[in-house]
């Protein structure tokens, strides 16, 4: 498809998504301007949920942005999300202006809570906010876990995943092992 055509079916499908949640979510969605997003996406505001996100927000397919009861969701400009990504938020999560995800990031400012009476089918969850600074591109399949800090300028590479506290300026690196055995024959 003609990428001007597919950049104006993106700007018309995230303008149509954009109004319907603000016409059925009634002063709990702001949208700062113009979004581009694909038709393939999910955003689910639930009663009692927040968000916010600013100008030049881009969603691409297979992506889903998920705010449940009671939580708040804010996502600052120029804001762009590949391909298959998952921000679920049932706290508080804070991103940031020109935040780019790369494919298949995750962002869970949960867990589920499986030592209460009756487990995970309970579905009962243990919370804690993220926050996300400026100028941050995260690598594909990382998975941003509850009470993550991430600072301005950073870069978290491919595959990682994070809980705790990246300094502004850092670049992180998930190292791993690759063991290799050959197979005995008996």
């Amino acid at each position: 498809m003609n990428r001007y055509v597919q950049a104006g079916t993106g700007v018309l499908i995230g303008f149509l998504k954009t109004a319907c949640l603000k016409l059925t979510r009634n002063g709990s969605f702001h949208s700062g301007g113009i979004s581009r997003v694909s038709p393939r996406t999910e955003i689910t505001l639930d009663k009692r949920g927040s968000l916010t996100i600013g100008k030049g927000f881009k969603m691409r397919s297979g992506s889903k942005l998920r705010v449940r009861p009671n939580a708040y969701a804010r996502i600052g400009d120029n804001f762009s999300m590949s391909n298959n990504c998952y921000v679920v938020c049932r706290d508080s999560i804070q991103i940031g202006n020109d935040v780019i995800l790369a494919p298949s990031v995750k962002i869970y400012d949960h867990d589920h809570d499986f030592c209460c009476p009756g487990g995970v089918c309970e579905g009962k969850y243990k919370t804690r906010p993220i926050s996300i600074g400026n100028n941050v591109w995260i690598g594909a399949d990382v998975v941003i876990l509850k009470g993550t800090v991430i600072g301005d300028n950073c870069v978290i590479g491919a595959g990682c995943i994070l809980s705790g506290t990246v300094p502004s300026d850092s670049v992180v690196i998930q190292k791993r092992e690759i063991v290799i055995k050959t197979i005995q024959e008996n």
